[in-house]
């Protein structure tokens, strides 16, 4: 007892020690005794206790040195190096076309609204066949137990039975359904297809963004590959040049080294949010989420979907004309004005009520059935009916007339939600055509003063140490990274924003490429040649050789 409570002494000493910091060493302590001691043994004799032979003693680790000296830290190439990028499942790459062919075929958006569109059409089918009569046939049969009175007055049982083997054709029809609502489910399945083509069209111009947002971070990484070859390259000749004494400031190799740690994290960014939008886009295709998507080209060039010259007007008229959505505003609103109308008229359209029964009937007394017979039974009815003596169909055709004022509002907010979306687009687009001018002029600019850089420099960039300051040639490096990236993400939103005016007009995403033309640029978006084929965006075409920086 003694011992544990010796043990249990230090252990609230090295706890308090932990706590405020006055014992530098308190974890390495509590590890030694948690492997030395074992709070669980039974307690023994003081004599009999074998002391376990102390750890060897823990090396003490010299602190970090803080002096900005360059030869106390590694060389560069002792940096951590970035491993590559984990990929659980199968990578597959993929263009746009295919993209939009999958998501016509697949995607479970689409599935729904074209699913209703053939319930809409159904409904129209079953409409049309109210003046049909109803069948029926089988047999029937009746019995009755009850008392009765004799000639003698007094009360005795009796029963009968009945046996009809017959069969009847009944035509129940109320005229104002039979012509109206035709007219109504008409419409109705022309706004489920209009409905279904407006969401394929929405579905494939998410799918087209989706795909250009990947395209955009892999150009990223590709701007990221040169950007990091050139830090990597400064931090070599920085080194070399610290090492030489050709720098007047130490603190070029950190400046260096720096630059490249943060090339190196934002590849990694870059690739986690690569990973993201794969997985975006492959739930819109409806693909497994193991299945990393890439582009099958890394190419990008500006498109034109819409020629540029079209008069705004144009194009707000082309949108009112075709777009699904406006249509479909336009069916539901007519197929209310049908209901309105047969609420209108139809208290004074009649219901008509034929039918027809034959068939072999029997009968007799008690169980007993002996005596069988044809028998044809007909009936014909023409009534009117009047709710609630005719104020509930004045009050139902009111509120139906307030239903086709309401449909008509929605149809004026969808035409003008459609013109604000062409103008939108439109305005979007050729902004980002008139930045492509001063994109590339910063691209060409950045580039020419790397390239400055190098001859005032000569050969010894390339091949030894240089004599030029870390600092202007970081401020190159990023200013050349910094106009690339800028110009890359002008690129791609020019493309979106050609493909949200293409959808805003009525057309869907997918007709839009083999008619696509390639804007030709003088400078490259990505810092290398892209090889005259087939881009990622558009059927085979030619691209311009393109001068390489």
């Amino acid at each position: 007892m003694k011992r544990l409570r010796a043990i249990g002494r230090r252990w609230q000493r090295t706890l308090v020690a932990c706590f405020l910091g006055w014992f530098p060493g308190c974890q390495d302590s509590m590890v030694e005794r948690l492997e030395f001691s074992s709070p669980a043994e039974e307690p023994r004799p003081a004599e009999a206790v074998s002391r376990p032979a102390p750890p060897p003693a823990r090396e003490s680790k010299p602190p970090a040195p803080t002096s900005a000296d360059p030869s106390e830290l590694p060389p560069p190439a002792l940096l951590a190096q970035p491993g590559p990028p984990p990929h659980h499942g199968e990578v597959m790459a993929i263009d746009l076309v295919t993209a939009l062919r999958l998501a016509g075929d697949s995607n479970p958006t689409i599935g729904v609204a074209r699913h209703g569109t053939q319930e809409g059409f159904y409904a129209l089918r079953e409409a049309q066949v109210l003046w049909l009569p109803t069948l029926q046939a089988g047999p029937s049969y009746f019995h009755y137990d009850y008392w009765t009175r004799n000639a003698k007055g007094g009360v005795v049982p009796s029963g009968q039975g009945y046996l009809y083997l017959d069969s009847s054709a009944i035509l129940s029809v109320d005229t104002a359904d039979a012509l109206f609502r035709p007219l109504a489910a008409r419409q109705s399945a022309r706004a489920r297809a209009a409905s279904e083509q407006g969401v394929a069209n929405q579905v494939q111009l998410q799918v087209a963004l989706a795909y250009l947002d990947l395209l955009r971070i892999y150009a990223n990484l590709v701007i990221n590959a040169d950007t990091l070859a050139r830090a990597e390259n400064m931090a070599r000749h920085a080194e070399a040049a610290n090492q030489e004494g050709l720098v007047k400031s130490r603190v070029s190799i950190y400046r260096a080294r720096t630059e490249v740690n943060l090339r190196r994290q934002e590849k990694i960014g870059l690739e986690a949010q690569a990973g993201e939008t794969s997985a975006h886009l492959a739930q819109l295709l409806l693909l497994p989420p193991t299945v990393s998507l890439r582009p099958a080209e890394v190419a990008v060039v500006p498109l034109d979907l819409v020629p540029p010259e079209v008069p705004l007007e144009d194009l707000v008229a082309t949108a009112l004309a075709h777009r699904p959505e406006l249509e479909s505003s336009q069916a539901l609103e007519a197929a209310a004005r049908v209901q309105w109308r047969q609420a209108q008229f139809g208290p004074l359209l009649p219901t008509l009520y034929l039918s027809y029964l034959g068939g072999y009937y029997g009968g007799g007394r008690n169980d007993a059935i002996p005596y069988f017979n044809n028998r044809a039974v007909g009936t014909a009815e023409v009534y009117w009916q009047l709710s609630s003596l005719g104020l509930g169909d004045w009050y139902h055709a009111h509120r139906l007339h307030e239903s086709v004022n309401g449909a008509n509002q929605h149809t004026l907010e969808v035409r003008a939600q459609v013109a604000a979306e062409v103008a939108a687009a439109a305005q979007r687009s050729q902004a980002q055509q008139r930045t492509l001018a001063s994109a590339q002029e910063a691209v060409r600019q950045a580039m020419e003063w790397w390239q400055q850089l190098e001859v005032d420099d000569g050969p010894s960039k390339l091949d030894g140490p240089s004599t030029q300051e870390t600092l202007e040639t970081l401020i190159a490096e990023q200013a050349v990274d910094q106009a690339r990236t800028k110009y890359l993400q002008v690129v791609i939103d020019y493309n979106k924003a050609q493909f949200q005016l293409y959808t805003a007009l009525g057309q869907p995403p997918l007709e839009a490429l083999p008619r696509a033309v390639p804007i030709k640029l003088p400078i490259p978006v990505l810092p290398r040649d892209i090889p005259a084929a087939e881009p990622l965006l558009v059927a085979p075409v030619s691209l311009p050789q393109q001068k390489k920086y």
